[in-house]
């Protein structure tokens, strides 16, 4: 298991956002578009990805894929990670640069997304040297890198009482364009069933797909549960490529919805913060196989109601 969940940087001081931080690191905000730093990331071969807030944080080691946008196509992606982004709560990015390291190890420096008032909605340590070089030459970039254009596609969506399928309810929480939940088919789930889903998936060898929300960004993923830890009131919860780390004491409430999806209706549960923020979401993303969709629909019926 790893270490317990720091507090979570969205809450960090503004000193920590420019120029060097309390802890002596230097920071960098890139004048570079988007586009080219998300492309920049595409080209590195082994970095560990995170995405957190006040309640979860998912941590990926491995290449990046091609980033979603609201509207477009989701895709899950074994072995790569899959980030969901909103272009419009997208504010820039920072490089942050250690001041020292170990004997014998070069400093790890942290390339972040930033949203709203330059918070961190995404961050990425190149582990590789080679990677380190590529995040080092974004910093130089100035005529940019050749490539297509984070597109932002047309959602289709529209408010009210209309009930979307999975991936519209997926962007939806990606936006904060929750305007239709109160119409939606939803149970309130007892919280304290979180941990039960991760270790009955892993019990049975279950499949999960998991996901966590920042501001401006969601990282999903989708893999068998292998191990549920505790410790310090987290839970770690340990897929075959990423680690889920969870505080089940701020889950404050649960929505289980059932919504269209490419195998039908299918079961989401939302979690959210006390403060009404969604933090995270446990379903089945795209296609999976028939007895992975079967064990979640029968896991996700037997979940007690909140009393």
């Amino acid at each position: 298991m790893t270490d317990p969940m720091p507090p979570n940087r969205e809450g960090q001081s503004p000193a920590c956002r420019a120029g060097r931080c309390e802890h002596g690191c230097s920071l960098r905000r890139l004048s570079v578009a988007m586009d080219d730093v998300l492309r920049t990331l595409a080209l590195l071969e082994h970095p560990a990805a995170i995405t957190e807030n006040q309640v979860a944080r998912l941590t990926q080691v491995a290449a990046y894929a091609d980033p979603g946008v609201p509207g477009g196509p989701f895709r899950v992606q074994p072995g790569w990670v899959s980030l969901r982004l909103d272009p419009d709560a997208l504010t820039g990015a920072m490089l942050i640069e250690p001041p020292h390291a170990e004997p014998g190890e070069a400093p790890v420096p942290e390339l972040r997304l930033c949203g709203a008032d330059g918070r961190p909605v995404h961050r990425c340590h190149p582990l590789l040297p080679q990677d380190r070089l590529v995040i080092e030459g974004l910093v130089r970039l100035g005529g940019g890198l050749p490539g297509s254009r984070l597109d932002v596609y047309p959602d289709g969506t529209t408010s009210g009482a209309e009930v979307p399928d999975q991936l519209q309810r997926i962007d939806d929480l990606l936006t904060w364009t929750t305007n239709r939940t109160p119409f939606l088919p939803h149970r309130h789930i007892d919280p304290g069933a979180v941990v039960d889903v991760f270790e009955h998936a892993c019990a049975i060898g279950l499949p999960l797909g998991i996901a966590v929300f920042s501001d401006a960004a969601m990282h999903a993923v989708q893999n068998t549960v292998q191990s549920v830890a505790h410790a310090a009131g987290v839970a770690a919860v340990g897929t075959e490529e990423a680690i889920l780390e969870i505080r089940p004491a701020d889950v404050q409430h649960c929505l289980l919805l059932r919504l269209h999806g490419p195998h039908g209706p299918t079961s989401s549960l939302e979690l959210y913060d006390h403060t009404e923020r969604r933090v995270a979401l446990i379903s089945q993303f795209g296609i999976v196989e028939r007895g992975a969709h079967e064990g979640w629909e029968q896991l996700a019926g037997s979940l007690p109601e909140l009393m």
